[in-house]
């Protein structure tokens, strides 16, 4: 055969060849975007059912209902997320434009800002309807003058031991430097924070869907709940929480250890999950991420407790759930609203058997971290640490000794992250080159 011909047909079946591998990966690209979107879907509806059965749903439908829908839409949240995120997602489909997160931020800030700085001024705090608050304002002012934060305030209740770790308590010093509203830094660092996670990256359109659960929290909070951003300060757990789920994602490793430090020095529901997590650096990540880890955790919690001159009170901090076990036991009417109204498996059982929850939480905890270590190996994935933070949340939230209904928003804003996180997830589809 003539060498030309030869030639032709040779070029004509790399064409071919090229053109057949090229049609495969589209293909396979095609049907993993729709899985991902379908898993995608499934997710956004568990975490809508979350938000509903901690929010709206409570105005129509029975307490006893709004619990078990919330475990069960968190659990299998967990669930689907423990599953390999499936890769190649086509980068494509998200949008260059940044303007538009930004202006759909904005409208979520202007709309909000207005009736929360009305209800502020409304209400002043008062020690009375809670102490929260009034208390954190004496630490800082202590602190801010050279004064010992923890020891007794006498002017409230005749008397009341300063309890909050230092991250409580720390974020409110500007609030008192520059005399402005206690309760601003909550809402202000939500939106800094959300600001942060939406402009990161590029994102999908679809993505901006986490506007609807974050519009729903946040609508029932301002008419319904009003008392999460009038007499807490748990908007900024929120926040650390936030942090540490775009850090375990991103796996950027000092942004990581300072907000397990943060979160830890607020509430430390996730002890035993930090453990784990440094383990499974040491044994998974490249030794420089486990190092960073260890380092930024250890320079955090030090840094804060030394400040603060904590470590005196270390003693009140660990004793703390064994205080809220003898006041459930022996002041039951007191709490009897708080049980009635709150979420998680605690109300529904029996106020005899109290005393065995909090035991029965640190064993549920310290399994769930062994278990991490353990399933590495086999299922290891961008969002596995993530899927075990989830599920360390919905323990420790459910089991919450006091279930005031203001903790569990925290586990929400971990679900309403991670989905943004997942729509959004992309991983190089790796295609060999023909021969």
């Amino acid at each position: 055969m003539d060498p030309k011909i030869l030639n032709v047909f040779n070029r004509n079946d790399i064409k071919i060849n090229l053109l057949k591998q090229i049609g495969a990966y589209i293909w396979i690209l095609m049907t993993m975007n729709k899985k991902h979107q379908i898993r995608s879907i499934i997710l956004f509806v568990l975490l809508l059912i979350e938000v509903l059965s901690a929010t709206h749903w409570q105005l129509s439908m029975s307490m006893q209902w709004c619990r078990w829908w919330h475990i069960a839409a968190g659990l299998g949240f967990v669930g689907l997320l423990f599953l390999r995120p499936l890769q190649g997602r086509d980068v494509l489909h998200k949008s260059n434009q940044r303007w538009l997160p930004i202006m759909l931020w904005a409208i979520l800030v202007l709309w909000l800002t207005p009736g929360f700085y009305k209800l502020f001024k409304e209400h002043p705090l008062d020690f009375t309807h809670a102490d929260m608050l009034p208390v954190i304002e004496v630490m800082v002012h202590r602190w801010l003058d050279g004064l010992p934060v923890y020891d007794m305030i006498p002017q409230f209740w005749n008397g009341v031991m300063p309890v909050y770790l230092p991250a409580m308590w720390l974020p409110y010093v500007p609030a008192i430097v520059f005399s402005f509203d206690m309760r601003l830094v909550n809402l202000i660092g939500i939106f800094l924070v959300l600001l942060y996670l939406l402009i990161r990256k590029k994102s999908t359109p679809w993505a901006y869907a986490v506007f609807i659960p974050i519009g729903l929290w946040f609508n029932y909070l301002r008419h319904n709940r009003q008392e999460t951003f009038l007499l807490t300060q748990e908007g900024v757990v929120y926040v650390y929480y936030i942090l540490l789920v775009i850090a375990l994602y991103s796996r950027k490793a000092v942004l990581a250890g300072t907000a397990l430090g943060l979160c830890l020095l607020s509430r430390y529901g996730i002890l035993f999950f930090s453990i784990s997590l440094v383990i499974c650096y040491y044994l998974h990540e490249p030794s420089i991420y486990w190092k960073k880890l260890i380092l930024s955790v250890g320079i955090t919690g030090l840094a804060l407790m030394t400040i603060t001159g904590a470590w005196a009170n270390l003693h009140i901090f660990i004793g703390l759930p064994g205080e809220y076990i003898n006041n459930m036991v022996n002041f039951k009417a007191k709490y009897q609203d708080v049980m009635n109204d709150g979420l998680g498996l605690v109300p529904m059982i029996p106020i005899e058997y109290i005393t065995m929850i909090y035991p029965g939480m640190v064993c549920l905890l310290i399994f769930i971290a062994i278990a991490m270590i353990g399933a590495l190996k086999k299922y290891d994935h961008r969002f596995y640490y993530l899927s075990f933070l989830k599920l360390t949340l919905i323990v420790f939230y459910n089991l919450m000794i006091i279930p005031y209904q203001y903790l569990i928003f925290t586990s929400v804003w971990v679900s309403i992250t991670i989905w943004y996180l997942y729509i959004n997830h992309e991983e190089e589809l790796v295609v060999p080159i023909p021969e």
